[in-house]
């Protein structure tokens, strides 16, 4: 009876105790954030499956907080949540919320409360969708930036298995990630972030687009069997036409001397091809013009060539630092001990 007597307050104590350090690891609780167990985790539901109808009751949501001041994570998370819709919406805007203050907010947060997956998937997303406002502005670096700080944050959710939702959040990470190196011509880092991207995708619809987006990056990088090889594998799974892989198709007639029947498409990928593809298209069409006698549409296109090659300095800059980022995060340099 003595030994139940000294161990019954010892266990309370102790259970006490866990109650307390349990409570540390969440920053949300219904008395620290009451609307995030409620209209802001239906916002956050409607964002997936209907965003114009998340818009509305966002605006709702703000009208409340005039009557009913929100308390500090649910106010954050109100303008992170704003911001994510205005972007499903595609109406973003340089009037848009901005985001430095909520990444200042969770990242205070996550000081104390260093465990919570929640506030970690949370300062994620805040860094995601203020990368996604820079990428707007065409601040190509800062967007660069804050999609690395978004994926390590996410790091951890690799290792304890992650859910659908924050599967394909990393997905989406590493498509706008592998989306800004293509456009700097840092290809090979682009297909390992677009390998990376369909390695957490699930949906048909998403698999086909990452593997377009792949045999576009063979593409630029005039691996043209590559490129059609990839885009059949695609339309076997979602059939979208052939409007992209034009100029690969152009280049397959040349090869066989048919340059008459290459010119229609060269001159759609010209047309609706993104600048790799309207670059090699224009080179290959001055080339054509130039063995035809035609010296208008030769200076034309040879002139649209020389236009883009002197807009390609101007972006070296940017793209040694969006490579130097890359590998820096990749391959991070190990800090000596002072």
């Amino acid at each position: 009876m003595k030994v139940t007597r000294v161990s019954l307050p010892l266990l309370l104590l102790c259970a006490a105790l866990l109650c307390a350090c349990s409570k540390q690891k969440s920053a949300f609780t219904p008395r620290n954030a009451p609307h995030h167990f409620k209209e802001l985790k239906t916002v956050e539901t409607l964002l997936e499956t209907d965003p114009s109808s998340a818009a509305d009751s966002l605006v709702a949501l703000r009208e409340l907080t005039a009557n009913t001041p929100f308390t500090p994570l649910d106010a954050n998370e109100l303008l992170l949540r704003e911001v994510q819709a205005q972007f499903k919406n595609r109406n973003l805007s340089e009037q848009s919320p901005d985001l430095l203050p909520v990444i200042a907010f969770y990242d205070s947060l996550a000081e104390r409360y260093p465990k919570d997956a929640e506030l970690q998937f949370l300062r994620a997303n805040t860094y995601y969708y203020k990368g996604v406002e820079y990428a707007y502005l065409q601040e190509d670096v800062m967007a660069f930036t804050h999609y690395l700080r978004a994926l390590g944050l996410m790091k951890p959710f690799e290792t304890r298995g992650e859910s659908s939702q924050e599967s394909r959040f990393v997905a989406l990470i590493y498509t706008r990630l592998s989306e800004i190196l293509y456009r700097y011509g840092l290809f090979e880092p682009a297909i390992e972030s677009c390998k990376e991207a369909s390695s957490h995708y699930s949906s048909d619809a998403d698999l086909a687009a990452m593997m377009r987006f792949e045999a576009a990056i063979y593409q630029a990088q005039k691996n043209y069997d590559k490129a059609l090889a990839r885009f059949q594998e695609a339309e076997q799974k979602v059939s979208v036409g052939e409007g992209m892989i034009q100029l690969s198709l152009g280049v397959k007639l040349i090869e066989l001397q048919q340059y008459d029947s290459a010119v229609p498409y060269l001159k759609r990928a010209f047309t609706t091809g993104d600048r790799f593809a309207r670059v090699d298209a224009a080179s290959k069409l001055a080339e054509i013009y130039r063995d035809n006698g035609n010296t208008d549409e030769e200076l034309y296109y040879t002139r649209y060539y020389v236009d883009n090659a002197m807009g390609e300095t101007r972006l070296a800059s940017r793209k040694m630092e969006i490579e130097y980022l890359y590998e820096d995060f990749n391959h991070p340099k190990n800090m000596e001990a002072t």
